[in-house]
């Protein structure tokens, strides 16, 4: 506590012998001594660099290590004039925006987004179990399309219409679960994973074309076994129960007979797939 004490709270801290740096000098503390001033954003990085920019408790917790460290950050500077900008969500594909008012105060608009993990190892007699439960759930809403028509054409068609709108907001799962368990005991390992899909819009050109696929859910088994330290075997099964997407309705969406399935299925139509293999580690 002592030590935590001291880097966060004496004077002549980290922190200020590093603003100190910046400034020109370790006898220069001020910014009109030093003859020129540092941007918002030199000390912010400075202030997160040792924590700073977080409360005492947080910032001691993660210091004893009872909190998990930040691993990834990202930031951005509003650019003049501008009072929003995005920031892209680390590790993810999300977008985060912030707003800024007229006062300087910054509101930050998380995606909507939320994804879970759960991890539980177990050693027992029997071997080591691994226990990974997942969740995501996500939204999407299309708030504002492009105006433009194209020149020329007449009447102009509508560039972003009904099919476009759909694929962002319902062309993809609103949910997704995913239960994996490993086992491993010797020589031996086995993998078993369910994965389960929400429902799925396959949007048309019009509303009496949309078609919705009910959730599906996929089982992975795979057994593994280490013939030698550099060898091993594996046989296994991706989509074990034979799932497939629900098919298009014929005649409409699949008149011809050739298009089976849609092409907004979140996962493969070509059903069960069996495997072997063999690996060599030198």
């Amino acid at each position: 506590m002592l030590v935590f004490a001291v880097m966060r709270l004496a004077p002549g801290g980290p922190v200020e012998q590093g603003l100190a740096r910046l400034l020109g000098g370790e006898g220069k503390r001020s910014r009109a001594e030093s003859g020129f001033s540092l941007t918002p954003s030199q000390v912010l990085e400075l202030e997160e660099k040792y924590d700073r920019h977080k409360s005492l408790p947080r910032a001691y917790a993660e210091w004893l290590g009872v909190l998990p460290r930040d691993v990834e950050k990202a930031g951005k500077e509003f650019p003049a004039g501008e009072k929003e900008v995005e920031i892209e969500v680390p590790g993810t594909v999300h977008v985060a925006k912030v707003r800024r008012d007229d006062a300087g105060h910054a509101e930050l608009i998380a995606p909507e987004g939320v994804d879970f993990v759960l991890n539980y190892p177990l050693e027992t007699a029997a071997g080591r179990f691994d226990v990974t439960l997942a969740a995501n759930f996500n939204s999407t809403d299309v708030t504002k399309v492009p105006q433009a028509q194209l020149a020329g054409i007449s009447p102009p068609p509508v560039l972003f219409d009904h099919l476009n709108i759909l694929t962002f907001e319902e062309g993809t799962p609103e949910d997704k679960y995913t239960a994996t368990l490993n086992w491993s005991l010797a020589r031996f390992a086995v993998t078993a994973r369910a994965t389960r899909y929400g429902d799925v819009l396959a949007p048309g050109t019009t509303a009496a074309t949309d078609f919705t696929m009910t959730a599906k859910t996929l089982i992975d088994l795979e057994a593994r076994f280490n013939i030698t330290d550099h060898l091993r075997a594996a046989l296994g099964a991706d989509n074990l129960s034979d799932q497939y997407p629900d098919a298009n309705p014929a005649p409409l969406l699949n008149p011809s007979g050739t298009q089976s399935f849609n092409n907004y299925s979140p996962f493969g139509r070509s059903g069960r797939f069996v495997y072997g293999k063999l690996n060599y580690s030198f």
